[in-house]
């Protein structure tokens, strides 16, 4: 498989993996503890999109350490960039939601 193919893969798990971890945390309240917060939420989902990049994309070898390091970043970053959006019109939504928070 070619370089640039890896980076598609990569990308896309990320996208998948912002996607499923959001849903998931917003579904779900119990997964938030004491000092969760939405802001920091991209940045761990990106942390572990850059962990569990499957090995199966990032091939192992002493001379493909760069490649392998390049595809957890591209996982990282797609990961990062996901969420941050997914966070961001949840809260705009939320914003314009009427809550019967009135004077």
């Amino acid at each position: 498989m070619s370089r640039k193919k890896h980076i598609e893969i990569a990308e896309e798990f990320g996208e998948i993996f912002a996607n499923s971890m959001f849903k998931d945390f917003k579904d779900n309240p119990d997964f938030r503890g004491l000092k969760f917060s939405w802001q920091t939420f991209p940045n761990l989902v990106a942390k572990l999109a850059r962990v569990y990049l499957p090995s199966s994309v990032t091939w192992w070898d002493k001379k493909k350490q760069k490649v392998k390091d390049e595809l957890e970043q591209t996982a990282y970053k797609t990961a990062l960039k996901k969420t941050e959006k997914l966070v961001k019109k949840m809260l705009e939504d939320f914003n314009k939601e009427d809550h019967g928070f009135h004077d």
